[in-house]
């Protein structure tokens, strides 16, 4: 009889992180470059993707859910444009700015509403439903009040995934550290 088989250390990811690691091989990053961005190894990656049995993934761990409730004119993060500043030697500086002006005030709201609602700082890793409604202009409306038959059934004012943005760097250090601990979220 020969020694006994020795047993593979099983890895312990987040599951942002597993999420992570399927998405980028799946796009057709390479495997060495995936496992060198994520400092695990190449065999954790291989395991990641083929869903082996020597791979377990860390939970999460479900809260009852919390409501925030923030009022303000909601804006994406995102879109920026560029702005030339003047130095004191005549040296100039390019700079990005936000394009929208709104984006400074939402994120303040945002930020207050969940310090008022007492919003729960979490360590591990955050799902988050994102729900915004915005006022239908006077212009999709008759006269008498009624909706008009050519009025959009979904006013789209801002991309989805630029307003979530906002919302995540709003939250940062108040209900998370970073928001790279938002493992799932729907807008």
């Amino acid at each position: 009889m020969g020694a006994p088989r020795q047993h593979r250390r099983t890895h312990r990811l987040p599951p942002w992180q597993v999420e992570a690691i399927r998405v980028a091989v799946r796009g057709g990053a390479m495997m060495k470059a995936v496992a060198r961005h994520h400092r695990v190894s190449l065999s954790c990656v291989s395991r990641v993707c083929s869903g082996s049995r020597h791979f377990t993934e860390t939970k999460m761990q479900h809260h009852p859910p919390e409501i925030i409730v923030a009022f303000g004119h909601p804006a994406g993060q995102g879109s920026k444009r560029l702005a030339r500043v003047r130095g004191k030697q005549g040296d100039d500086k390019s700079i990005m700015l936000e394009t929208s002006a709104h984006l400074k005030p939402w994120r303040a709201a945002v930020t207050a509403a969940a310090m008022q609602a007492c919003a729960k700082y979490r360590e591990r890793f955050v799902a988050m439903d994102i729900v915004v409604r915005w006022p239908r202009p006077a212009s999709h409306f008759t006269g008498r009040g009624a909706l008009r038959s050519g009025a959009p059934d979904y006013p789209g004012y801002v991309d989805g995934d630029k307003l979530a943005r906002a919302i995540f760097d709003a939250l940062k250090g108040v209900c998370y550290r970073d928001d790279r601990q938002v493992a799932r979220h729907s807008v």
